[in-house]
């Protein structure tokens, strides 16, 4: 027979530490891209169309795995809810 076993208050404060980088991250890719939209105008050329193309292409992709690890955060919320309410019996 397995044993389950959860350290609420551990998973509690990882929780906490996930949502605030996952903000953290987010503020700083909304700041990063509010850069980079200032520069568009500023910088033109085949250079520049290879490097925004670049750039689009990563913060699609950073995005992705950014929704990833909200979801991720959703996961745990979603078990130390059910540990809290009623811890599994196996």
């Amino acid at each position: 027979m397995n044993s389950l076993y959860m350290d609420r208050e551990l998973a509690i404060d990882t929780l906490r530490k996930m949502c605030s980088k996952h903000d953290e991250m987010l503020q700083d890719l909304d700041e990063l891209n509010f850069s980079l939209e200032g520069l568009k105008p500023c910088w033109v050329g085949s250079t520049a169309s290879k490097f925004f193309g670049k750039y689009d292409y990563w913060f699609s992709a950073i995005s992705g795995m950014l929704n990833e690890f909200h979801a991720l955060r959703s996961d745990l919320q979603k078990e130390i809810n059910e540990w809290q309410q009623d811890p599994p019996e196996y």
